[in-house]
């Protein structure tokens, strides 16, 4: 039987995203109006950020109702959120065996399965819900990302240009078929779309106020390249440094506290500042993950005049006596999420 009003977000459960209910069920008898209340408060728990309070509001509702779908399913969305997706999946399965045709039910079930690094499973769960409800942009988008995890790139940029196609001012489908695209060496689209992220609620970085470079004439301008995301990131891309400084512009660059001493000896670059520190005096800014589309990177474009990185202070590594050297080489970055290595 189908769900009631079950806690999905849409877009691979991610923070932030939009919110989508299941439609009234048309089968199952209303639990009463004290149990949607309950539920209510419950998911303005979760809205809102508690989600301690969530947790506990919605694990009485499945002690209460245990044969109740509605509850388990919105446990698992709120462990989901605190990290603890092996106890979500659980709850999803709750919810899965009292509404065994529910095609969102699988779907939120395999994004947790993805999340956990089983896609074959989620695959099967997803492509079962598509089976039932094909039409539904939802469970489309949660099955292309699966699909792209399984590196079916190509059928994940059919699915994702499809959805864009359809919806083309909705973010979050703009920027995953961008990372598609990036990830299949299409970069001069990849890049395009990827401005999308401005417009998605979970980033927390914004554009810099003031006019903004958009490929113009820029010399003799001064111009603030700004480090939006993480130290990989700007490691990356401060390879463009030398070509917007080949365009006449004085530039200001803005990094974390810890690059600023490197970023410094980058030639071009007349001033470091540090992120979040204020706005400096300037004619101009530009994003440095936006400097690949300003220039019209493609695959056999990208910039590969290196070393670009340079250091003019001697390292000293601590050694004692007697000792040979070692040295160790960590090929991952940060735990999460879990493709990273």
């Amino acid at each position: 039987m189908p769900l009631a009003h079950i806690l999905i977000e849409a877009y691979n459960d991610r923070p932030g995203s939009a919110k989508m209910m299941l439609p009234q069920s048309q089968t199952m008898p209303p639990p009463g109006r004290s149990f949607e209340l309950r539920v209510e408060a419950a998911r303005a728990a979760f809205h809102e950020g508690r989600l301690a309070d969530a947790l506990q509001l919605f694990s009485e509702l499945t002690r209460e109702f245990p044969f109740n779908p509605l509850p388990h399913a919105d446990l698992g969305m709120t462990l989901r959120r605190m990290g603890r997706t092996e106890a979500a999946v659980t709850s999803y399965n709750r919810a899965l065996a009292l509404a065994p045709d529910d095609p969102r039910v699988m779907s939120i079930l395999g994004n947790a399965l993805r999340s956990l690094d089983r896609p074959a499973d989620a695959e099967k769960l997803q492509a079962r819900a598509l089976m039932m409800v094909p039409d539904d942009r939802w469970l489309r988008y949660n099955y292309a990302l699966t699909l792209r995890d399984m590196r079916k790139t190509s059928e994940a940029l059919r699915i994702l240009s499809d959805l864009h196609a359809g919806q083309p001012n909705d973010p979050e489908v703009a920027w995953d078929l961008a990372i598609t695209q990036l990830q299949m060496g299409d970069y001069i689209e990849g890049f395009k779309g990827y401005e999308a992220r401005w417009h998605i609620e979970r980033n927390k970085t914004g554009m810099c106020e003031g006019p903004h470079w958009n490929g113009e004439e820029i010399a003799g301008k001064r111009i603030l390249l700004q480090s939006e995301q993480g130290f990989g990131d700007a490691i990356q891309f401060v390879r463009y440094v030398p070509l917007v400084a080949a365009c006449g512009a004085r530039i200001v660059l803005e990094c974390m506290p810890e690059l600023s001493t490197l970023f410094a000896n980058i030639p071009g670059v007349e001033e470091v500042v540090i992120r979040g520190t204020g706005m400096p005096s300037v004619d101009l800014s530009a994003p440095l993950l936006s400097l690949p589309r300003l220039f019209g990177t493609s695959l056999a474009t990208i910039p590969t005049r290196v070393p670009y990185l340079q250091t003019t202070q001697k390292l000293m590594l601590p050694r004692t006596p007697d000792t040979n050297l070692r040295v160790g080489l960590i090929w991952a970055g940060k735990p999460a999420p879990r493709d990273r290595s």
